[in-house]
């Protein structure tokens, strides 16, 4: 990811559609074929959606708490970058090329 040149925004762009693929492809059929309590699956997406056409406050409830969730997380991507501290990752010590001897966790004054 490092030769990578996008910004933070987009990269948490392409992680959540990547997140919303795997969930649609995989997850969701997955549940649906395990046996359990919602109707003989463990997640009968058909009564989920159902329940969200039937019940309105439930729909925009599930809608706010994904976009208050994105907000969050957008926001927080332009307020609190993410820098690597080279006291606790010993990936960037490792670039450096200092082993880091401390059970994986090197500490550099």
């Amino acid at each position: 990811m490092k030769d990578v040149n996008l910004p933070a925004v987009e990269i948490i762009g392409y992680e959540g559609i990547w997140g919303v693929l795997m969930m649609v492809v995989l997850v969701y059929p997955a549940l649906w074929f395990i046996p359990g309590p919602d109707h003989g699956h463990q997640e009968d997406l058909v009564d989920t959606l159902v329940m969200f056409y039937n019940s309105v406050y439930m729909a925009f409830s599930a809608v706010m708490e994904t976009t208050s969730l994105n907000v969050v997380f957008v926001e927080s991507s332009f307020f609190m970058p993410f820098q690597v501290d080279e006291r606790i990752c010993p990936d960037a010590l490792a670039n450096k090329g200092i082993p880091s001897e401390l059970g994986g966790v090197a500490l550099v004054s």
